[in-house]
């Protein structure tokens, strides 16, 4: 039987870019809006750069 648990990646060494602006972060599942992109050279996420609201 096959089992649906999914791991997390290991994000060690990768790095996240806001998909508004150039700010980047180090990749973590806490970041706002975060999107893990496996086959690219950053991950995707929000900064804040526009406003919250």
């Amino acid at each position: 039987m096959a089992s649906d648990v999914k791991v997390a990646p290991d994000l060690t060494g990768r790095k996240a870019k806001c998909d508004l602006c150039p700010s980047t972060e180090a990749s973590s599942s806490t970041l706002a809006f975060y999107g893990y992109k496996p086959d690219q050279e950053f991950d995707g996420f929000y900064c804040g750069c526009k406003g919250w609201n």
